[in-house]
């Protein structure tokens, strides 16, 4: 039984019985993550579709973005990724390098999208601290295109709103 993939949830045990399943019910336990034997034989609930507990909606934007964290022994490192989507509440992105990211570890992310592509053209640049909320490895088919090795993806959850500036590429080299 995945415990990280469990939601408490009330249910109707259909069929027969087995410890597995009545222990589950009483902790709340959905039945697809409840698989066991029943005295008449093996049992399987139907699945659920997945509930969605997003607070927000989320924009799919697929740029490059840089964060930032502290690794175990303290020192402060810069890593990239790919945003999958991004919300005022929170980020998902794609790394390869997810060795120094933990669940309710702090990050800070920035990420500057160019409009049209267009260099020359207005950037909207969005940063802020966050609060990794899941860090799971990515099947192959979920990976960037042209990505070489492990991906990763990082659910992160802002601390506070994120900083949203907009300039223009002369605004980037005026003296402040």
């Amino acid at each position: 039984m995945n415990i990280a993939a469990i939601r408490p949830a009330a249910w109707l045990l259909v069929g027969g019985t087995s410890r597995l399943h009545l222990q589950a019910s009483r902790q709340g336990f959905p039945p697809e993550t409840c698989r066991g034997e029943t005295r008449e034989g093996p049992m399987d609930a139907p699945a659920r579709p997945p509930v969605e507990r997003r607070r927000q909606r989320r924009l799919e934007l697929s740029v490059p973005l840089v964060f930032t964290t502290k690794t175990r022994l303290g020192s402060t490192v810069s890593r990239s990724g790919v945003t999958q989507n991004v919300s005022p509440g929170g980020i998902y992105f794609r790394t390869q390098s997810a060795e120094d990211l933990g669940p309710q570890q702090e990050i800070t992310v920035k990420l500057v999208v160019s409009r049209r592509g267009v260099p020359s053209e207005a950037t909207v640049s969005l940063s802020g601290e966050a609060r990794v909320l899941r860090v799971e490895r990515l099947a192959t088919t979920d990976q960037p295109p042209g990505g070489d090795g492990q991906w990763w993806g990082v659910a992160a959850q802002f601390v506070s709103r994120p900083r949203v500036d907009l300039s223009t590429v002369e605004d980037l080299f005026l003296p402040r």
